[in-house]
């Protein structure tokens, strides 16, 4: 899929928009575009300008601090990813994905239990070091999302590992996201700046 027939089937989904302002804004959750998954040896192409950024809204949460439910949202672009084979597709990737910690989660009899162990897991490498540099820089004009992106403009950035790991699923209980009892396999990715040898 290119990068303009990317942006067509995302014209068709209705919970997708373009970002009128033009610049991310702060951090939000990672979206859930599956045909973003990624393999060892694939290359995410950052454009060298800044191109349209969108927002994908999936559903509400209640916020533990205020009790309030919130509308849940992520935001992204559309950019070329260059498998080892030299094949091109394009994908919606969400910055979130260079933060987003996951949490293991393992089934204990009928019920899926997270399994807490050695904490939660955070994607890796010079890319991600890159990017989260800018993480409490951000001001009224521009944020820490919008920096490290900017940062990523005109680079590659190769998946050097990708690690399968078990998570638990979420999903929307009366229009609330809410843990489910189901695993879910979920990808821990090491995003470099350069090729591992």
């Amino acid at each position: 899929m290119t990068i303009e027939q990317r942006i067509h089937e995302n014209s068709l989904n209705t919970a997708i928009s373009t970002v009128e302002a033009g610049q991310f804004q702060k951090s939000q959750p990672r979206g859930f575009d599956m045909d973003a998954q990624l393999s060892k040896g694939d290359t995410l192409i950052f454009p060298s300008e800044m191109p349209k950024i969108y927002r994908q809204d999936f559903g509400e949460r209640v916020n533990r601090n205020t009790g309030k439910t919130e509308k849940q949202f992520a935001e992204f672009i559309v950019i070329n990813v260059r498998d080892k084979d030299g094949n091109m597709r394009a994908i919606n990737f969400f910055p979130s994905s260079l933060t987003r910690s996951i949490w293991k989660a393992k089934k204990e009899g009928d019920n899926v239990v997270p399994d807490n162990a050695g904490g939660p897991l955070s994607p890796k490498g010079t890319a991600v070091e890159l990017f989260r540099k800018f993480k409490g820089q951000g001001d009224d004009k521009k944020t820490d999302v919008q920096l490290g992106m900017e940062a990523l403009l005109g680079k590659e950035v190769y998946i050097n590992n990708a690690e399968q790991v078990n998570t638990q699923r979420w999903g929307q209980v009366n229009g609330v996201n809410t843990r489910l009892n189901e695993l879910r396999p979920a990808w821990l990715y090491t995003y470099d700046l350069e090729k591992a040898a």
